[in-house]
């Protein structure tokens, strides 16, 4: 998972209207210089860094504002930012510093302690030290300086304790509130539903516990709490307890991500009235029940992540009206039914995961309309039929065109990922996904042969159609999936030989091929030495040569698509048996017809003689020629 907290953009927007604002001033305060006092302060604040790459080699003119890292108002002419981003920078300093309201050391090695000059800052109102090397607990004074903060991001430290060292009540304009990437503990603070101003919340991959907190019925009736937030990040803590109705009070919500806690209970039906929700993210937790067609009222979702809970009955059908949907993982539950008819209206849709449940019936065609679909998982259902042919209509999978990688969405892969049994292990796959295409169809009940289609999705890298009822031959051109890593065949009923094509594959590591009804001899090449493994060919009796034991005949010793012929292999061990004894009887009965028959012997020495004679004068002759022609050049 990345680091980088999912608000950066939002931060750089902001700070960009700022900007906008500061530079929209009439020019006759363009040109003032920074104060005397601002800048020696700046310079004993210098003192105190070790600065690794020379970064603040600028910080030697006497115009403050002009150094690198430093902004000045151009209205005032004081410093109102210090930004000091840059993973060489350390810092020992335990002075006092500049009343700047915009402080970012983000990505500087401030810690292991918080910065003590902070206590002295009275007007910051943007403060940023994210990847700062924090070690410490939040510090009680940390509030008593953020009176008109608006942003903090302390993201991807190693900050512990509660977060209600903090007081957020002291903090009425917090708008952005990053803590993600640490490991705070304790519980979440009710003091948050007060904050009216937040939009972005971030607490995910901490050791935070206990439940969502919850209003009563008193504290609702004042109004939508946190009415303008935006963003809520809680994944990966050890949340338990159910999903608070009191989460539907924020109408204004976009992302909701709750996933890889211990939630259970059922998702409210309240949740409906969220319409402006993208992204709903609550998998690996325990929640169960069934997924009603209230889903179906969020027009402009994007992402829904169900995996991993106890969610059963039939999947609704409405799911097919959610034409926004980029990802959808519904894997590792109870879900029924048949697999919707996802169609050519769905323009973003990149991601099907719908494996280990219990879903029935065939594999719908409209799939094939979906150009973007780079990752399919239907993997351990009790789908049947045959694999569809218009598999090679999967445009993204044959010439590898893609949605807009610009997409807020595919920046952030703590949204975007998904698990997939790749290499014979299940691998998670995020900040690669832009690269990754896949088709799992294993472990179900599909017939038929495997279509020669499918040789046609040349960005594959993964192929997974084991443990079904297929039949029929590899095809022929599989060498065609030039970008294959993993191919699994294994546990079908496959015949015939194995392609030689296959040894073409040059990013093949992970190849299965056991327990089919595969014959002939194993393709030799450099590459496939690589998975050498015989397991791999397991369960093919008719297989033969390395890395197996067993010895393959000559190739014109096998008929029928390369099963070698029991009674051939049987007559050519007696032919070359008796081929010895057989010249001996014969050359021994032609010496006694010479020795017993006088005639016979005489015409057979003069035939030798004469033969002998005519040799004898065409050597002669010959050797007269090749002298003559000498003589004469």
């Amino acid at each position: 998972m990345a680091s980088a907290p999912a608000f950066a953009p939002l931060i750089l927007w902001t700070l960009l209207v700022f900007q906008s604002f500061e530079f929209g001033h009439s020019e006759a305060f363009t040109n003032v210089s920074c104060f005397g006092t601002e800048r020696e302060a700046l310079l004993k604040f210098r003192q105190g860094l070790i600065d690794h790459s020379k970064r603040l080699s600028s910080w030697t003119s006497k115009d403050c504002c002009e150094w690198k890292g430093v902004e000045c108002s151009k209205k005032t002419g004081h410093v109102f930012k210090l930004d000091l981003r840059n993973p060489c920078l350390e810092t020992d300093i335990y002075g006092d510093i500049i009343g700047s309201d915009q402080s970012s050391l983000a990505d500087c090695y401030v810690g292991p302690k918080f910065p003590l000059w902070l206590q002295t800052q009275r007007n910051i109102s943007y403060l940023r030290m994210a990847n700062a090397r924090i070690s410490d607990e939040l510090p009680n004074w940390l509030s008593d300086i953020l009176l008109n903060v608006e942003h903090i991001d302390l993201t991807n430290n190693t900050l512990k304790g509660p977060i209600s060292r903090m007081d957020l009540n002291k903090m009425p304009l917090l708008g952005l509130l990053g803590l993600a990437d640490n490991n705070l503990s304790g519980s979440i603070p009710n003091s948050l539903w007060a904050m009216e101003n937040l939009y972005l919340l971030d607490l995910a991959r901490n050791q935070l516990s206990g439940t969502i907190p919850s209003l009563s019925p008193i504290s609702r009736m004042d109004g939508n709490k946190m009415p303008r937030l935006i963003y809520f990040y809680l994944q990966d803590n050890n949340l338990s307890g159910s999903i608070p109705n009191s989460l539907c009070a924020m109408e204004n919500l976009i992302q909701l991500d709750l996933s890889k806690n211990q939630l259970s209970g059922r998702l409210p039906l309240c949740l409906k009235k969220l319409k402006a929700l993208e992204m709903i993210l609550v998998g690996d937790n325990r929640l169960r029940g069934q997924i009603t067609n209230y889903f179906c009222h969020f027009k402009q979702l994007a992402v829904l992540n169900l995996h991993k809970n106890g969610f059963d009955k039939v999947l609704p059908k409405c799911l097919s009206n959610l034409t926004e949907l980029v990802l959808l993982d519904l894997s590792d539950n109870d879900f029924t039914g048949e697999i919707p008819p996802f169609g050519r209206r769905f323009k973003r849709l990149s991601i099907i995961n719908l494996e280990s449940n219990s879903l029935t019936g065939g594999i719908p065609t409209q799939l094939c309309q979906l150009d973007f679909l780079r990752v399919l998982s239907l993997a351990r259902n009790n789908i049947s039929g045959s694999i569809p042919l218009c598999f090679n209509g999967l445009l993204s999978m044959v010439e590898g065109i893609d949605i807009d990688r610009t997409d807020s969405l595919w920046l952030n892969p703590t949204i975007i990922y998904v698990m997939v049994h790749a290499k014979g292990t299940s691998r998670l796959y995020d900040k690669t996904l832009h690269f990754f295409h896949s088709i799992d169809l294993s472990a179900n009940n599909l017939n038929g042969e495997i279509p020669k289609e499918l040789t046609r999705l040349v960005q594959l890298q993964n192929l997974n159609l084991s443990q079904n009822n297929l039949s029929g031959k590899i095809p022929s051109n599989i060498g065609n999936l030039k970008n294959l890593e993993s191919l699994d065949l294994s546990n079908n009923g496959i015949s015939g030989r194995i392609p030689p094509s296959i040894s073409s594959l040059d990013f093949l590591s992970c190849l299965n091929l056991s327990f089919n009804n595969l014959s002939g001899p194993i393709p030799s090449s450099s590459h496939l030495r690589t998975v050498d493994d015989e397991s791999v060919y397991r369960g093919n009796d008719g297989l033969c040569g390395a890395p197996l034991s067993k010895v393959c005949p000559r190739d014109g010793d096998f008929q029928n698509g390369g099963e070698p012929n029991e009674g051939n292999l049987d007559i050519h061990n007696w032919f070359y048996a008796g081929l010895g004894p057989g010249f001996a009887v014969g050359f021994l009965g032609f010496c006694s017809a010479l020795h017993f028959k006088q005639s016979w012997r005489i015409s057979y020495f003069q035939a030798i003689d004469k033969i002998i004679e005519k040799l004898m004068i065409l050597g002669m002759i010959t050797t007269l020629q090749f002298k003559r022609a000498f003589q004469e050049s």
